[in-house]
């Protein structure tokens, strides 16, 4: 179920719900290699977010639980993901890492559609572009 846990099945349908969560983008600024982009995956995946997906294929979203934990959980694989980057010299490279509304609701076929604010989704990208900017050699 993923990021969509954070919401009780018990609402009403229709009734938009809200759940906090940490946000975690991780962008290169260069093309990744195939496997650079396959061991970013696979790290991220160990790392057990509530979800996460591929942006493209030099940046991917992972979203925590809004507690304490998950935002501890974001910090350690940022800075195991910052460590593979500059082992394999993968620069520009930044992530950016923000707590944030998630803002759901349940339509009337009973399926939970959820959305981040926008807000938060600007915050945590443009944190990860000044982050590989600083990152530069």
């Amino acid at each position: 179920m993923g990021l969509f846990s954070i919401f009780s099945r018990r609402a009403k349908h229709g009734m938009p719900g809200r759940g906090r969560v940490t946000v975690m983008y991780v962008m290169a600024s260069e093309p990744l290699a195939p496997d650079h982009a396959r061991e970013l995956h696979d790290r991220i995946a160990a790392a057990a977010p509530e979800s996460f997906e591929v942006y493209s294929p030099s940046s991917f979203f992972a979203y925590f639980t809004g507690t304490a934990e998950g935002e501890h959980l974001a910090q350690d694989l940022a800075q195991q993901l910052r460590q593979y980057a500059l082992e394999r010299s993968i620069h520009p490279f930044g992530i950016g890492i923000r707590p944030g509304q998630c803002m759901g609701s349940f339509a009337s076929h009973g399926r939970l559609s959820a959305r981040l604010t926008n807000e938060t989704l600007d915050d945590v990208i443009n944190a990860a572009i000044k982050d590989a900017a600083v990152q530069r050699p």
